[in-house]
């Protein structure tokens, strides 16, 4: 009996084509046109009481070499240009033999270099415990210390993938994409293996692990379909272990660095969330109050699941749908919007400075709205995505009904909203008008990678009705195109393409109240 390879996808196996099973799609996908489905894996969790298998590498394979103290001194120091050029610039990158190899060390650092911001990067306190109040990189800063303590060779061969990752989006000539493409499928065997034998003592080098995984899958061209695999795995085992576990130290670091990436999972899919019960709203916040991001997150934790209300009432026979039902969806978009407008207010009262301004510059030049921190900059281009799903959701919803909505109509009075469509538009602008303070170089990775959503709302908004003369349109493709150059190469096709707010809000109406 042939056993079925996993390294041929779908396509090549039905045409019984000889497939080189490159990731993320194969040759003989790009070269015919096709659509590559990749190659999927069903990972699975097994309950276990048994200890997790014993390491197996070689001593060689723990230990750095020795170098000279002039060595080491000169090489950390190209480390730290590299992480601070534009990935772009890939001259100045540093060769040995026929790559640029580092060790586990420098492996890491070279990941906390690139992913934190300069402003929040504080390498001397880098592996403390003490908690900040801040969640940029926050997930990062443990790499040390796991790397250090583990006996697992997942979350050195998962900093191995991001590492090579992005030296190879950033210096290609110096480090190929075969290398880095090798090392995230070997990073995703040794996955599998700790999946299938993974307690709750091993949860935090599985998360580190898959965060790694997670970012090195977005700098691969083409669909991340492994992303959300990812994403499901760690909400398996954060439901596994349950909240109070993430209350303090590495996990909690861990929880807060993956809570952003669920809920978006969660909204992009408009699927329920476990992360919207008032038990993980709460608890791992018991002993360390939220950032200003987390807080935003935790009043916009409903949306999911009132998105995926809706969904139930949106077929063909939607305009029979109870009408109390309805009422009661308006009512829940309502609530949300006063929380989100509470949350703006608190934080506009306790702040020392205003949450946002725009940048004096040249009037020819196209807007620039300024933040006081990369925290604050995210959360407040969230608020406006959130904002902006809520009221054409809303409009989509009172579309469909057979008579006007007083309740709708009541809605948008109490939020001040005279217009869905031009009220949407100008939080559209808003968010691209952002896009120049989160990708700036001292952003580094982690910048840029927190604007797929916001991105994505702002494009749907600005295609709708299929308008391709939006003034925006051509801003946004310009901002897609560096962050592109920043490595991160399949935001084309998340924004553009698998963007799940695409043609949703299609027909919505230009009705203004009287």
């Amino acid at each position: 009996m042939r056993v079925k390879q996993r390294s041929v996808c779908q396509n090549c196996r039905s045409r019984k084509l000889g497939c080189d099973g490159k990731s993320p799609e194969c040759s003989q996908c790009l070269l015919t046109g096709r659509q590559c489905p990749g190659y999927p894996v069903n990972w699975s969790f097994v309950q276990s009481q048994s200890n997790p298998a014993q390491s197996r590498r070689s001593p060689s394979n723990i230990s750095n070499q020795d170098h000279s103290p002039r060595d080491t001194a000169e090489h950390e120091a190209s480390l730290s240009n590299i992480a601070c050029r534009p990935l772009e610039e890939t001259h100045l990158l540093p060769t040995s033999g026929s790559g640029y190899n580092l060790h586990r060390a420098e492996q890491v650092d070279f990941i906390i270099r690139s992913y934190v911001p300069s402003e929040e990067l504080d390498l001397p306190g880098i592996i403390s415990n003490e908690p900040r109040p801040r969640i940029c990189g926050s997930w990062v800063e443990v790499l040390p210390s796991l790397s250090e303590n583990t006996d697992s060779n997942i979350i050195l061969a998962a900093s191995k993938a991001l590492s090579t990752s992005i030296l190879s989006r950033g210096f290609p000539d110096s480090v190929s994409g075969v290398d880095s493409t090798h090392s995230y499928l070997n990073a995703l065997k040794l996955m599998r293996k700790e999946l299938s034998t993974a307690n709750m003592s091993s949860d935090r080098e599985l998360l580190a692990s898959i965060m790694c995984l997670s970012l090195a899958e977005v700098m691969f061209p083409g669909p991340s379909e492994g992303l959300k695999m990812h994403i499901d795995a760690v909400a398996q085992i954060l439901q596994a272990n349950g909240p109070q576990r993430y209350q303090t130290g590495v996990s909690h670091r861990l929880f807060i660095g993956f809570r952003p990436l669920l809920m978006i999972n969660a909204i992009q899919c408009r699927t329920p969330s476990f992360l919207g019960s008032n038990n993980w709203k709460t608890t791992p916040f018991a002993i360390l109050s939220p950032s200003p991001m987390q807080s935003l997150l935790s009043q916009a934790a409903a949306l999911p699941t009132i998105l995926h209300t809706l969904d139930n009432l949106s077929g063909p026979d939607a305009s029979n749908q109870n009408q109390c039902e309805c009422t009661r969806i308006l009512n829940c978009f309502d609530d949300l919007l006063d929380r989100l407008n509470e949350w703006e207010a608190s934080e506009s009262k306790n702040a020392t400075s205003p949450l946002y301004w725009y940048r004096d510059q040249d009037p020819e030049k196209i807007p620039c709205i300024w933040f006081p921190s990369i925290t604050m900059a995210n959360a407040i281009t969230y608020i406006w995505a959130f904002r902006i799903i809520c009221l054409c959701e809303m409009e989509r919803l009172a579309s469909s009904l057979p008579q006007p909505s007083f309740e709708y109509l009541r809605v948008l009075k109490e939020q001040h909203i005279e217009s869905v469509q031009i009220s949407s538009e100008t939080l559209m602008r808003q968010i691209c008008e952002s896009m120049e303070y989160l990708l700036q170089e001292e952003m580094k990775l982690f910048g840029p990678a927190s604007t797929i959503l916001p991105l994505q709302v702002a494009y749907a908004v600005a295609t709708r009705n299929g308008n391709q003369h939006n003034a925006q349109l051509p801003i946004l493709k310009r901002i897609v195109e560096r962050l592109v150059l920043k490595g991160l190469q399949s935001f084309p096709m998340l924004i553009f393409e698998r963007n799940s707010f695409l043609h949703r809000w299609d027909r919505l109406s230009n009705r203004q109240l009287a």
